[in-house]
């Protein structure tokens, strides 16, 4: 049985004087494929390279978007939210995608080879997961750029997060 990711990329508005709130962007299913290197890389699923996890077992993010309740039918009562509803749930910030080292080698080599040399985590990362990194870092700097021109009403606080 194979395992795949369903996804958001969310935004952050926080003006200064209202409380913020995340909203729906990107919907990532239909862009990544399935690749258990990145899975294993990002978040510690299906972890066949044995690479350090940087988003593992998070589980449902804080002021997760009223669009992103519905599309994973996530429980509105936190204590209601078992492990029944999703494999692994997790997020990761995409300042925190900024500070990966991509040099980084996993510590098994390549399932069913004989032991040798393993893999960098740049090398797991295929079309569909550089179009997902470069979306993310578009409108990291699509929102900085119209925050420092003024053109946010609010002068608000944009930060792209990836749910999965």
């Amino acid at each position: 049985m194979g395992t795949d990711i369903r996804g958001w990329i969310e935004v952050f508005d926080q003006p200064r004087d209202l409380r913020g709130a995340w909203r729906a962007a990107v919907r990532i299913d239909n862009i990544v494929e399935r690749n258990y290197g990145m899975f294993g890389s990002l978040f510690g699923v299906r972890n066949d390279y044995g690479f350090r996890p940087i988003a593992a077992e998070r589980g449902v993010p804080f002021g997760i978007s009223s669009e992103l309740m519905d599309y994973f039918e996530v429980p509105a009562d936190p204590a209601d939210r078992g492990n029944d509803w999703a494999l692994s749930p997790t997020w990761i910030m995409q300042r925190e995608l900024q500070s990966v080292d991509w040099q980084e080698l996993g510590e098994k080599p390549e399932p069913g080879t004989p032991p040798g040399p393993t893999r960098q985590r740049e090398e797991v990362v295929t079309p569909g997961w550089r179009t997902v990194l470069d979306i993310m870092e578009v409108l990291r700097q699509s929102l900085a750029a119209k925050k420092q021109s003024g053109q946010t009403k609010s002068k608000a606080k944009r930060t792209p997060r990836k749910v999965a």
